[in-house]
Order: structure tokens, then sequence, then C-alpha cells
């Protein structure tokens, strides 16, 4: 038999243990014997781990037989076959030899011999499973399958240089760095520009097909590729407005606390800061000893609050202090170090803009079109792109 993951392999599974119950045995009968193949086995923990729960028998009792391609010593008769298939454009089948492996139901496996030579690759990315489409010069797929983070890897430093193509999403970046590591041209796409290849019902292969075709579109618009120090200086800032969403969220709590007891504070950090001190004082106010106390705990936690983001400030300053692009853009009013270190880590260089008006659009800073039967129709800003450096640069603009 076969054994398949996912739904497939359920329904395998469950048919195998209803035909033992028919015939009267049970996974551990001395009586059955298995022999099973996989396309995707591998044989270590997890391999013999699937098989016990596929089976419902003891890992122990398991050999892993790996596969190896194999070609017969060819005689006078083979060599004039194989000699008429060549000159016929055709390639011989291999055939496999299955040899023993380290630990002991047997699984022959192939391994992955490029009979086409590769040309373009899309990958559906995930956190242990990864779905591949390769297609050669012609067009024609050369391989499609599921792969460890392990064997993707092994497999792509097989394969020659060509063009991969990925959907810009968590842990993108990462596979990009290894891909042009190994030599490959890595190419980021945003998933709303795969998404109109996907033919029929959607799943992984029908993915991964999809992004194999979107990357060889000439007008397709890729995602530029941060680097390490981009991405460093981007999740800085990620942490640090996590934090400030987080003062932000401790101080309404506090006000709100404060309004059951009659006491009003209006808004805004600053505010709270002057008038809690302020409000402890007051041995008149009705607040209770026990509320007191609470609310000394939390003036406290947004003081720690306002610590951590004045470290993440200086950090920010530091950088942009040793970085040239930073202070070329401070040189425009309503720019500082916060504003310059994000559109760094944004875009970098700014090279893959061909003029500041791409950047605004990218940016999502422009009219938003809805034009139709040759009338031109503005809306809004279009509010496109990144949230977080949209609004840096709005409130840059005011205060300039």
């Amino acid at each position: 038999m076969h054994t398949y993951r996912g739904t497939p392999g359920t329904e395998v599974a469950y048919l195998l243990r209803v035909l033992l119950n028919r015939i009267g045995l049970t996974p551990d009968s001395d009586q059955l014997r298995i022999i099973a193949s996989s396309a995707s086995l591998e044989s270590d923990t997890s391999g013999l781990e699937y098989l016990e729960r596929f089976f419902c028998r003891d890992r122990s009792r398991f050999r892993v037989i790996g596969g190896a391609p194999y070609i017969e010593p060819p005689n006078r008769v083979a060599t004039a076959m194989l000699a008429g298939l060549e000159l016929m454009g055709w390639s011989a089948p291999l055939r496999l030899r299955p040899h023993e492996g380290q630990n002991g139901v047997s699984i022959v496996m192939r391994s992955e011999a490029n009979q086409v030579k590769i040309t373009r690759v899309g990958i559906d990315l995930g956190k242990s499973a990864f779905h591949v489409h390769a297609v050669g010069r012609d067009g024609k797929v050369v391989i499609e399958k599921r792969f460890t983070r392990r064997a993707l890897v092994r497999f792509l430093g097989e394969v020659e240089p060509c063009v991969v193509g990925l959907e810009a999403c968590g842990g993108a970046h990462h596979w990009a760095w290894v891909l042009r590591d190994l030599g490959h041209d890595a190419r980021l796409m945003s998933p709303q520009f795969v998404k109109p290849y996907v033919k029929s019902n959607k799943n992984d292969f029908r993915d991964a097909e999809a992004i194999c075709e979107a990357v060889s579109r000439p007008s397709m618009r890729f995602v530029p590729v941060k680097s390490v120090a981009q991405q460093d200086l981007q999740h800085l800032h990620r942490v640090r407005s996590q934090a400030v969403s987080q003062r932000t969220a401790l101080a309404n709590q506090t006000r709100s606390f404060l309004l059951e007891y009659g006491i009003v504070i209006a808004k805004g950090v600053g505010h709270l800061r002057r008038g809690l001190p302020e409000v402890l004082e007051d041995a008149d106010n009705g607040l209770s000893g026990s509320m007191r106390e609470m609310l000394a705990e939390l003036g406290e936690e947004i003081r720690r609050f306002d610590e951590r983001v004045e470290r993440f400030n200086t950090r920010i300053r530091e950088v942009s202090r040793n970085t040239p692009a930073c202070r070329r853009l401070e040189s425009i009013p309503g720019i500082g170090p916060q504003v310059s270190t994000a559109l760094v880590a944004a875009v970098g260089d700014g090279s893959d803009f061909r003029n500041g008006r791409e950047l605004a659009a990218w940016v999502g800073v422009v009219p938003r079109q809805h034009s139709t039967g040759g009338r031109t129709v503005l809306l809004g800003i279009s509010k496109r792109g990144d949230r977080y450096l949209r609004s840096l640069l709005i409130h840059g603009a005011r205060a300039a």
C-alpha cells in the first residue's frame, strides 16, 4: 500500500482498521505483515512517530528502507533501445533499487533526479510544510511536491540557480535571504497580486502553481527584499509602537477607574502624569485605601512604560545619527529621527522606485482613482501600504 498524509491518509488508515477488524486481526498481530511506500517520509524520529500513529503499531517494529535511482548495466539490446529513445527525444525510465536503512513496515523512497532543467519555482510557504511547483523552460511541470523545512533547503541547494517566487508573508524575508545565498533570484509578491492566478478551487499546490505563474509576469510588482539591518530597525519601531499602545491603553483604563469615583482627568498621558499625584494626595476625594494603592501601582507601571519608550527613542536617535540616508531625510522640514529611520527601514535607499510619485502611491498618500468611460474620478487618499509609516509622515507634515 501507499501511505498518504492529510485527509486521504485518514481514509486509508480507517479502511485498514476496518479490514483488520473483518478478518479478526489487530495491528499487533504476528500474522500481519505490512509493506508500504511513501514519497515524503524521513527515516528519523518524526517519520517513525508518523508510522506508529498511522498503523497503530509500535515504532520499534518498523524498518525504513531508503531508495536510490538505479539503472541496470547496459547490454547490447538495452544499449540499442536507449540509443533509439535518445534519438526520439525521450528519457529512459529510472529503476528504483531499494537499499537497507538503519532502523527498521519497509518504505521505498525515490530521490529527486532532475531530468529537465528547472527555470522557475513557486513556493507556498508555511511553518513546517512547504509546497513547491517547479516548471522547465517550456513551462511544463517538472516537480510538484510537499517538502519539510530541512528537505526544502536541501532541494533548493541541488537546483541550478533560477527564479523563485514567494508570497510576501511571515518568514518570506528569511527564505529570500536563504535563496539568494544559494544563488537563486528570489522575488516577493503581494498575495493580492497572486490571487488572480489561482485556478478553480484553492489548495496549497494550486497556490504554489499560482505563485510560479505570477512571478513570470513582466508587469508584476515585486516587494523589495529587506536587508537584515532594515528588518532589525523595523522591528525596533514595531516594539516601540507596541509599548506606546500599551501605555495608552493603561492610561485610558486608569482614567476610566477615576471617572467611576467622580474624578475627571483630561485625555492624554501627559494630563494623567500631572493629575494622578494630585488625586492620590487629596484625602477628601472619596477614594478608599485599596483603590489608592492600586492607582499608585498603575501610575508606577505607566512610568515604567515611559522609561521603556524613552530607551527605544534613544536607540532610534543613535541609528539616525549613524545612517547617512537618515541625516539627508532629516533636512526636510517635518522629518525627524523617527520618520527618517522608519522610512529607511521600509524602502532602504529607495532604488526600487522610479520617482517620488511612485513612493507616495506605495505609501498610500495619493488619491484613489475610480475612473470609467473617459471620466476621471479621484477620491480620498488610498491608504494603501504601511499604515504606521503613513501616520508618521502625516504627523510630520502637520508639525511642519
